[in-house]
This record gives structure tokens, C-alpha cells and sequence, in this order.
């Protein structure tokens, strides 16, 4: 890019014999930065009116777009806080059933069994195998 600058500057200055570069000719001074001053003023004049709204509402939407997020996700961690704490209470409360009734069965067996030992043992016989006491 360098060396097609030059060249073009040493095109410039042989093909004009002794004219300057334009940009650096300072009789052309005040129509470049007319020029500059139309230039960025359109350039300004678009950007402002045409792409930096388009830019600003997809930041805009963008923002709400994570606003959103941040809430469902908020909304999703209470909904799964809530069905843990049931869960952890339903395994609690099936815990306490499963040792009351194994709680309970075991009374009940072992009242079977009292109330039954007198029946099984006496007299020197154990009835519910069949054998005789020796």
C-alpha cells in the first residue's frame, strides 16, 4: 500500500513537471476540508439517523432479552428450592412411616411370640418343629 502511494506520488510529480502533490499543494487546502466538512457531515448525518438507532435497539433488545433470563432463571431456582424442600419432607415423612410401621411389626411379632412361648415350649416339646424333648 506503501510503495503504490509513492508511486503514485512520483507519477504525480513527473507527469505535472513541477506541480506539487495535491494534497500537499496549499492552494487546495480550503476546498479539502470543504470537502472533509461535507463529507463528515453526511457520514455523521447517516450514522446518526440510520445505523446507531438500529444499533441502539438491538443493544436495547438485547438488554431486556437478559432481563428476561435473569428473572426466569430466578423464577425457576424458587419453583426448584420449593420442589426440593417437598421432596427432602416427603422422604422425611416416608422415613417416619417406614419406621412405624417396622416399629409396629415388630411389636406385633414379638407379642405373637410372648403370648405364644408358653404354647411352643411347654411341657418340654417343641410343638411347632414337631420334635419331642429328650
Amino acid at each position: 500500500m506503501a510503495s503504490l502511494t509513492i508511486g503514485l506520488i512520483v507519477l504525480a510529480a513527473g507527469a505535472g513537471g513541477g506541480s506539487k502533490f495535491p494534497p500537499f499543494d496549499p492552494s487546495s487546502f480550503t476546498p479539502q476540508l470543504i470537502w472533509l466538512g461535507i463529507t463528515f457531515g453526511g457520514l455523521y448525518f447517516m450514522l446518526s439517523r440510520v445505523a446507531l438507532p438500529r444499533i441502539g435497539g438491538v443493544l436495547a433488545e438485547r438488554s431486556d432479552r437478559i432481563q428476561r433470563d435473569l428473572s426466569e432463571a430466578e423464577r425457576m431456582k424458587t419453583e426448584t428450592d420449593a420442589a426440593l424442600k417437598a421432596y427432602e419432607q416427603s422422604i422425611s415423612d416416608a422415613r417416619g412411616k417406614a419406621q412405624s410401621i417396622a416399629k409396629e411389626t415388630r411389636d406385633r411379632i414379638a407379642a405373637e411370640l410372648d403370648r405364644d412361648r408358653p404354647e411352643r415350649f411347654g411341657n418340654g416339646r417343641f410343638r411347632h418343629l414337631g420334635v419331642q424333648r429328650i
